[in-house]
């Protein structure tokens, strides 16, 4: 969210307070990212700095006391930004709805992924078919990322294209591990951003 909002030219700065753990928003924008839910949620914080100010386009979705921009987004060009971790979930809906939303009400992904993962056999016979969708994958080399990279790279081979990002931080040699596995054995189009110094 702060990197969009800078991107955006809006202002990000230090918050009057930091937010770390459990803390509660108000949802003031009825958007279909927060369709169904109460008007007060439960998350889950961790920052010092927050947006400021809103870029252009953006709408306040939540807030909180000490933080106003805890949501935005601008529903004409389906970007959103959360302050909170949308994949910590603690309220009895079971799944993060965010995860849900997002993808099936924006991006319209649901049907699609899920014919092209399901019907892989058809797609064969059919080599046109969903030639059109390319997909970006951001590959952390943990279980999550990689079962999804190897899934879409099953269903539109070729069409996807992972990005790994060595920070510097990672355990012995395993940025060496994720490309050998993912480019070398899986023959995935992986990018890797060597980010291990900062200029």
């Amino acid at each position: 969210m702060q990197l969009t909002a800078r991107r955006c030219r809006a202002a990000v700065k230090p918050g009057q307070a930091r937010e770390y753990g459990h803390a509660n928003i108000d949802v003031v924008e009825a958007d279909p990212l927060f369709e169904g839910l109460p008007a007060e949620l439960d998350v889950w914080m961790s920052h010092g700095d927050q947006v400021e100010t809103l870029p252009p386009g953006f709408a306040r979705l939540a807030q909180t006391a000490t933080c106003p921009n805890a949501a935005m987004g601008d529903t004409r060009r389906r970007i959103f930004g959360l302050q909170f971790h949308p994949r910590w979930w603690p309220h009895a809906a079971g799944q993060p709805p965010f995860l849900r939303h997002f993808p099936v009400r924006y991006l319209r992904l649901h049907r699609r992924l899920a014919h092209v993962v399901l019907h892989r056999g058809e797609r064969r016979r059919h080599p046109q078919a969903g030639r059109q969708v390319h997909v970006i994958c951001g590959l952390s080399g943990g279980v999550d990322s990689s079962v999804v990279a190897a899934l879409l790279h099953r269903a539109i081979g070729p069409q996807l294209h992972c990005i790994f990002v060595d920070n510097g931080l990672l355990r012995y040699r395993e940025a060496e591990q994720v490309e050998s596995t993912f480019r070398e054995r899986m023959g995935i189009d992986l990018h890797v951003a060597h980010a291990q110094t900062c200029s």
